[in-house]
């Protein structure tokens, strides 16, 4: 499945704890092994902000910086299948108590949009993605959202208006007098919602269908159920005493939600509750082999498979599925001791100790 688009050097100025970092990767496999707290996943995340314009650990995009910095830079260098070369580069400035971040492609400025479309996708795999398996619906819905924004730009724009206009009815709803008066007001932002409403849980539903398109993995059977919130006028006229005495909003994709199922003798459990430790992680490597068949298909990208620390959370029938990824897909993984890979990876691989 490697096909038209690879990553050949990564170059970290005031990146999280990184001063000044260069690497060469290699275009099969990475192998980035060093001691806690030595920044090897700082590493991914450097790569994962080429490719999505952001990091995936901060509360705020400040973290990003190195303590007492004041700017920074991320830059790589995309070679395609005819072997043309473009840099592509994140520069960042503190401002005040934001960080103001430039987009370049061959040091020409450009905006966020045009620069993630000239970049090579990526999928991150980290041992705290088991949270999708064992806690709540946020972490659920945060995969959803994650996934279809990463691949479909009007997506992600119409969640950030869902999200603005639902904070305008939540304040509202948090501080009306009158219930006629909150009747009226809260009519504009209930027909702008309901539209955007309907454009998530339809992409959703999509996306929750191409997964159970294959369902067996591993001599398993998993399934994904989409359990919607859907928000309607309807809806909102019947939930409208309900939500003005509760002050919020009560309905709508913000409350959505999927189960997972997977065989387990001749019945189908969810694995949210009932499955072992060793079959939610069949379950998450599922959900992982999905995602990069999905990013694929909506690219038409092979994307960067970023393998976080994983090998040391899955046993040995768990290790060979995530090692048969590597030949589809240009690979990056960080490890504290190499001796817990697999010995093919030692000889295929480029290594880089930090």
């Amino acid at each position: 499945m490697r096909t038209s688009m690879g990553i050949t050097s990564l170059d970290l100025t005031h990146f999280r704890c990184h001063i000044k970092k260069e690497i060469a990767l290699s275009p099969v496999l990475t192998v980035i092994s060093g001691a806690n707290a030595h920044g090897k996943t700082s590493m991914l995340e450097a790569l994962y902000m080429l490719s999505r314009g952001r990091g995936f650990r901060e509360m705020e995009e400040k973290e990003l910086l190195t303590f007492g910095k004041e700017y920074g830079a991320v830059v790589g260098e995309l070679v395609d299948a005819a072997g043309a070369r473009t840099e592509s580069a994140i520069t960042y400035q503190k401002s005040q108590h934001l960080l103001r971040k430039r987009y370049s492609l061959d040091k020409a400025p450009v905006g966020l949009v045009a620069y993630r479309r000239a970049q090579m996708p990526v999928v991150l795999f980290a041992p705290h993605h088991i949270d999708i398996i064992t806690h709540g619906p946020a972490n659920r819905r945060e995969f959803l959202s994650d996934v279809l924004s990463a691949t479909h730009q009007s997506y992600a724009k119409t969640l950030r208006e869902y999200e603005s206009a639902l904070r305008k009815r939540n304040i509202l709803l948090e501080s009306y007098e009158s219930l006629s008066a909150l009747q009226q007001d809260i009519r504009f932002w209930d027909e702008y919602l309901v539209g955007r409403a309907d454009m998530l849980t339809k992409a959703r539903a999509q996306l929750i269908q191409f997964f159970n398109e294959h369902p067996t993995f591993a001599d398993a059977h998993i399934h994904m159920s989409y359990v919607p919130n859907v928000m309607t006028h309807e809806r909102l006229a019947e939930k409208f005493a309900t939500e003005a005495a509760a002050r919020r909003t009560l309905i709508g994709p913000q409350k959505d939600d999927f189960v997972l199922s997977i065989q387990h003798g001749k019945e189908q459990v969810n694995a949210h509750l009932y499955a072992s430790r060793s079959q939610q992680r069949l379950c998450l490597l599922w959900l992982k082999m999905r995602e990069l068949a999905w990013t694929y298909e909506a690219s038409k990208r092979a994307p960067l498979l970023l393998l976080d620390d994983v090998y040391s959370e899955f046993d040995s029938t768990h290790k060979q599925l995530i090692s048969n990824l590597i030949p589809a897909y240009q690979t990056v993984i960080t490890t504290t001791e190499e001796l817990t890979l697999p010995a093919h990876i030692h000889q295929e691989a480029t290594i880089v100790r930090v």
